[in-house]
């Protein structure tokens, strides 16, 4: 992060613990609020809280430029009551998905719909984790009047490569022995993630005859039913269901296959990270092909395909050898370092442009 800059994040949607990124934030002169925006009985008034709470620090902290974040596009109604209230701000839109989850499906689709292509107020600048993103999140009418580019995530390429002392270490701590296939995933246990696809994955394995274990990653409200249908299916004993981890870095050195059989996806920054620990990955191929940066990439269909799933794990397994990626995440563009700086140009286009 330069100093150009100082920095205030405002999370909008209450958290259970501090952020993880927190603290390297605040080293670097960052500051991340912590602010009641979740205050009110209806969906209606934690908006309406919510909007007045983005108004009172805009104002507070005297914002030259707002960059928001979010995956449907209610967020540009901050847009358009920033740039209405404070006309001098500029406003950068950064859309990090490319549908919604249930419930509710279809009321969310027409709200995401509608709000998109009502023409409130256009950004200063539009932005998108992938192409499909930044199509999903505006209108072909604001795409034509203002600038959108691509910008991915990125992630710290060094932090997440290969360590033959980390798997020694992770997987004594998992009992997971040499000779045992371990298959791994970090995410919310949500419907977007299509987690009792994997179980249908595991269970084929399991039919297959296959010495595994399945490493999964992360917490959410599908949990306790993810565990339920493991115990029907007899194969609770092959899954650790670790939860959260702040140090996945550790964890995709200790894995042997990575799998992401997801519904959807913005652009995944966890398959970047399994990448960059030379891991093969199989994505559903609902996701966006930008998600590729090296070889070992397999995007695979999920309708009723759970054999096909297992069938290549088990082939890819056993005649992979692990090769060191940080070439491929930098040829793809995912480094952080240079998605930083391609953010730096925005911010400096932006605020140039006044």
């Amino acid at each position: 992060m330069e100093n150009d800059y100082q920095y205030v994040v405002l999370p909008l949607r209450p958290t259970k613990s501090k952020a993880i990124f927190t603290d390297e934030f605040d080293k670097y002169g960052g500051c991340v609020l912590d602010a009641p925006v979740n205050i009110g009985a209806t969906p209606i008034h934690r908006l309406k809280n919510r909007m007045l709470t983005v108004l009172k620090y805009v104002q507070e902290i005297s914002c030259e430029i707002v960059h928001i974040n979010g995956t449907t596009a209610d967020i540009l109604l901050y847009c358009w009551l920033i740039k209405r209230t404070f006309p001098g701000v500029k406003v950068v839109v950064h859309c990090h998905g490319d549908s919604v989850d249930p419930p509710h499906k279809g009321l969310k689709l027409f709200v995401h719909r509608m709000m998109k292509n009502i023409g409130l107020h256009k950004p200063d600048y539009c932005l998108g984790c992938s192409e499909r993103a930044i199509t999903w999140m505006f209108s072909s009418n604001i795409l034509n009047k203002c600038p959108h580019k691509v910008v991915y995530c990125g992630i710290e390429a060094d932090a997440f490569k290969f360590s033959i002392e980390n798997r020694k270490k992770v997987r004594k701590e998992l009992e997971c022995p040499e000779g045992t296939l371990l298959i791994g995933t970090v995410g919310r246990m949500s419907s977007q993630k299509n987690p009792m696809f994997i179980l249908d994955i595991l269970n084929q394995l399991k039919i297959n005859k296959i010495k595994y274990k399945f490493l999964w990653i992360g917490t959410g409200a599908l949990e306790e039913a993810v565990k339920k249908r493991a115990t029907d299916l007899k194969i609770e004993d092959n899954i650790i269901f670790y939860g959260v981890c702040n140090n996945t870095s550790l964890m995709y050195s200790a894995m042997d296959v990575f799998i992401l059989p997801s519904l959807y996806e913005g652009n995944p920054i966890v398959g970047f990270e399994a990448q960059a620990s030379g891991l093969p990955c199989f994505f559903s191929d609902n996701i966006v092909k930008e998600a590729q940066a090296t070889d070992y990439v397999y995007f695979l269909p999920i309708e009723n395909t759970a054999d096909i799933w297992a069938k290549s794990i088990e082939t890819c397994a056993l005649n992979y050898h692990r090769e060191d990626a940080k070439k491929k995440i930098i040829e793809a563009g995912q480094n952080s370092k240079e998605c930083a700086e391609k953010m730096m140009k925005i911010y400096k286009f932006v605020e140039e442009s006044r």
